[in-house]
């Protein structure tokens, strides 16, 4: 392989690994909302049954959405995981917070 070559892929790795990172923080921000919107809801079923309203339950997302949306997650964090080692490999100045905040290794 080419010094190019090599040059172009190092470059690739550390555009992969800021790509992973953004995906991995894009996806980890929507299970966050889905919290925030599912955490009140729970306490009101639990505690509060009359204050529940149609309203209540409009932001949930769907079964199907959720479902979706933590495979998605799950493989955002294995791109992360794979794009973060390899960054890193090539000597890129990557944060070993990103990899504690995901789980290691």
């Amino acid at each position: 392989m080419s010094e190019d070559e090599q040059n172009l892929r190092r470059l690739k790795s550390w555009d992969k690994y800021q790509a992973a990172k953004n995906s991995y923080l894009s996806h980890r921000d929507r299970l966050i909302e889905w919290g925030n919107v599912l955490r009140p809801l729970g306490l009101a079923l639990i505690t509060d049954q009359m204050s529940l309203t149609n309203e209540s339950y409009r932001s949930v997302p769907s079964m199907e959405d959720f479902s979706t949306g933590i495979e998605e997650f799950g493989k955002a964090v294995a791109e992360l995981k794979r794009a973060w080692v390899c960054a890193r490999d090539y000597g890129f100045p990557v944060d070993p917070n990103d990899l504690k905040e995901v789980g290691g290794l």
